[in-house]
């Protein structure tokens, strides 16, 4: 893999660089993180940006591709990429977090590669405006979808009766809907282990075994608690 990394600079608006082993910037991501700076993006937006694009930058490298003459074949194949290869922060968890064994695949989430393909259109946008005769064409498709935002849809308009033009991404992959899975014994065993400290625990075990929501949990107050009786009333002011 193309050794490539994100570093921290004080220089410029944008606050963030990508750059290669010797140092060097890359110029095509160093001046649209410039422009998003120059817009007043936050620094933790342009921190996601620079490493979206980090992980396209190395793909790039590793392809022997080049950024000016990508097709939208190619973003097919980056895709592809992306769904196949290691992750290597998913096997790792941390000693403060309790892993819990979903049958995910190792390559990365459906919803951190459409994040990617936004940055990667919002980057030819600006490669476009700042060189159109080197680049006439966005290789990330976009298509102009009517809506009419009519029954239980958003309104737009004063009466919610005009239509309106959206744009959608025919690379955009689709985000699967699952339902919630209750935990094993094992998995919860596991999970109320994980925690260090008794606080942790008695708000994992009130979500557990009482049924109560988070935000439920977080407004509890100690006199909502009677020992006496054995019992939690949350609904207490």
């Amino acid at each position: 893999m193309a050794v490539l990394r994100v570093v921290k600079t004080a220089e410029g608006p944008s606050g963030w660089s990508v750059v290669d082993e010797e140092g060097t910037v890359v110029n095509e991501i160093q001046g649209y993180l410039e422009h998003l700076g120059g817009l007043a993006f936050s620094k933790h937006t342009l921190r996601s940006y620079a490493f979206d694009l980090l992980a396209f930058w190395r793909w790039l490298a590793d392809t022997g591709r080049d950024v000016w003459s990508m097709g939208t074949s190619d973003l097919l194949e980056y895709i592809r990429w992306e769904k196949e290869r290691k992750n290597p922060q998913r096997p790792g968890a941390g000693t403060n977090v309790c892993r819990i064994e979903d049958g995910r695949q190792d390559g990365m989430s459906v919803l951190t590669i459409n994040r990617r393909l936004a940055a990667i259109h919002d980057l030819y946008e600006h490669l476009i405006l700042v060189e159109p005769k080197r680049l006439e064409r966005n290789p990330v498709p976009r298509r102009h979808v009517l809506r009419s935002w009519q029954g239980k849809k958003r309104p737009h308009g004063l009466l919610g009766h005009i239509q309106r033009h959206v744009t959608q991404n025919p690379l955009r992959l689709r985000i699967p809907k699952r339902l919630p899975r209750a935990l094993t014994p094992a998995e919860v065993e596991r999970l109320i282990g994980s925690f260090r400290t008794y606080r942790d625990k008695a708000m994992s075990m009130l979500m557990l075994y009482g049924g109560l929501r988070s935000s439920e949990v977080l407004a509890l107050k100690v006199r909502d608690v009677d020992l006496g009786a054995s019992k939690v009333d949350p609904s207490v002011n």
